[in-house]
C-alpha cells in the first residue's frame, strides 16, 4: 500500500513538473519520473499485467529516447534549453528554422511526445495499458498522461518554434492537422469495433486526441481556445468513463458490452455514464460541445473543411460506439437478472457523480475559460 501510494504521488508531482518547467530537458526528466511510475502502477496487479507493463516500459523508452535526441540537437544548435530562450533565438535567427538540427530535433521531439500521447499510429500501448491497469489506476492514467504529453507538444510548439513555424518547408500545423484528423478518425473507428469496454473507452481517448490535435493546428483563437478547452473535458470524460468501467467490473463483472445489462441495477452509474456520453458525443449543455464547436468554428475560419469533416464524422462515430453501449444496457438481454449486488461505496459514487457533474459545469462556465484560452493564444502569436 505505501508503495502503490507514493508511485501515484510520484505520478502526480512528474506530471505536474512537465506543466510548469520552463526548459526542454526538465520537460524530459518530468516525463521520465511520470513514465516510470506508470509503467509500475500498470504492473503492480501482476499476471498478465507485467507483460502489458513491459510493452508500455520499451514504447514510453523508445518515446523518451526520441525526445532527448530532439533535445541534443536544439542545444547543439543554439546552445541553450531555456524554452524562453530558444523562442528568443528562433525569432532573432530565421536561418535557425532551415537548419538540419532544428529540423532533427523537432521531428524527434514531435515523435517523441507522439508515442507518449499516443498519438495514432503510435498508440500501440494505450490500449492493453488502460485495459489491464488496476480499475482504480485507469481513471488517473487516462485522465492524465496523454493529455499532459500533448500539452507539453503544445508549449514547444508554440512558446519555442512559434506559432507559424515552418520546419524546412513543411507547415508545422498543416502537417499536424492531418495527423489529428487520421487519430480522430481511426480512433472512432477502433472504439466501434471493441467489445470489452475499459478497451473501447481507451480508443475513445485516441480519437480525442486527434481532435484536439485538429483545434491546435488551425492556426487561429477560436480553435487553438476550443482545443485547449476539450482538453480539459476530455481529461474529466476519460476519468469518469473509467470510473464507471471500474465500478462495472467490481460491483456487478460487466467487461464486455454483452454483460452492461446488469447495470439496470444502478441508475447511479446509468445516470453518470448518459452524461459523459452527452459530452463524449458533443450535445449541450455539457462542455464536450462548446469545446467542438469552438474547434468546428475555427476549422471554418481557417477555411478548413476536410477538419470539419473529421470533426463530424469522428463524433458520429463516438455517438455509434455509445449507442452500442446503450443497446448493452437497456436492449433485450439473454442473461437472467443477477442477484442485487452489494451497496456501491460512497467513494465510488462520489467520484462517478463528480466528473458527470464537472463536464456540465465546464459546458455552463465556458464562456470564461475559452475567453482566457483566447487571451494564451493571443500571447502565443495567434
Amino acid at each position: 500500500e505505501v508503495l502503490y501510494y507514493t508511485l501515484i504521488l510520484l505520478l502526480i508531482s512528474g506530471l505536474t513538473g512537465i506543466v510548469l518547467a520552463g526548459d526542454i530537458f526538465n520537460v524530459f526528466v518530468f516525463l521520465e519520473v511520470a513514465a516510470l511510475s506508470a509503467y509500475a502502477l500498470v504492473g503492480i496487479s501482476g499476471g498478465r499485467a507485467l507483460i502489458v507493463a513491459f510493452r508500455y516500459l520499451i514504447l514510453g523508452t523508445l518515446g523518451a529516447s526520441f525526445y532527448l535526441l530532439g533535445v541534443v540537437f536544439f542545444y547543439a544548435s543554439t546552445g541553450t534549453l531555456n524554452m524562453a530562450d530558444l523562442a528568443q533565438q528562433m525569432a532573432d535567427k530565421p536561418e535557425l528554422m532551415t537548419s538540419k538540427a532544428v529540423i532533427g530535433g523537432t521531428t524527434f521531439m514531435f515523435i517523441g511526445l507522439g508515442i507518449k500521447m499516443a498519438l495514432f499510429p503510435l498508440h500501440g500501448w494505450l490500449p492493453d495499458a488502460y485495459t489491464r491497469a488496476p480499475e482504480s489506476i485507469s481513471p488517473l492514467l487516462a485522465g492524465l498522461m496523454t493529455k499532459v504529453a500533448l500539452y507539453a507538444w503544445v508549449r514547444i510548439l508554440f512558446w519555442v518554434l512559434g506559432a507559424r513555424a515552418e520546419i524546412g518547408q513543411v507547415n508545422v500545423l498543416t502537417l499536424l492537422g492531418g495527423l489529428g484528423a487520421l487519430a480522430a478518425v481511426a480512433g472512432a473507428l477502433l472504439a466501434l469495433r471493441q467489445e470489452n469496454v475499459k478497451r473501447m473507452f481507451a480508443y475513445g481517448g485516441i480519437s480525442h486526441i486527434g481532435l484536439i490535435l485538429i483545434g491546435v493546428s488551425q492556426g487561429n483563437q477560436t480553435g487553438f481556445a476550443g482545443s485547449m478547452f476539450y482538453l480539459i473535458n476530455d481529461a474529466v470524460m476519460q476519468a469518469g468513463l473509467f470510473f464507471i468501467a471500474g465500478a462495472a467490473i467490481h460491483q456487478y463483472g460487466a467487461r464486455t458490452v454483452g454483460d452492461l445489462s446488469r447495470l439496470r441495477q444502478s441508475p447511479w452509474l446509468i445516470g453518470a455514464i448518459i452524461v459523459l456520453a452527452m459530452s463524449m458525443i458533443g450535445i449541450p449543455p455539457t462542455g464536450g460541445f462548446f469545446g467542438k464547436w469552438q474547434i468546428i468554428l475555427g476549422a471554418i475560419e481557417a477555411g478548413n473543411y476536410l477538419a470539419v469533416a473529421a470533426v463530424v464524422v469522428a463524433t458520429l462515430l463516438t455517438m455509434a460506439y455509445f449507442q452500442r453501449l446503450f443497446i448493452g444496457i437497456f436492449g433485450d438481454s439473454q442473461e437472467s437478472p443477477t442477484a442485487s449486488a452489494a451497496e456501491m461505496h460512497p467513494s465510488v459514487r462520489l467520484s462517478v457523480g463528480l466528473t458527470a457533474a464537472t463536464v456540465i459545469i465546464l459546458g455552463l462556465f465556458s464562456d470564461p475559460m475559452i475567453k482566457f484560452f483566447r487571451e494564451t493564444a493571443a500571447s502565443a502569436g495567434l
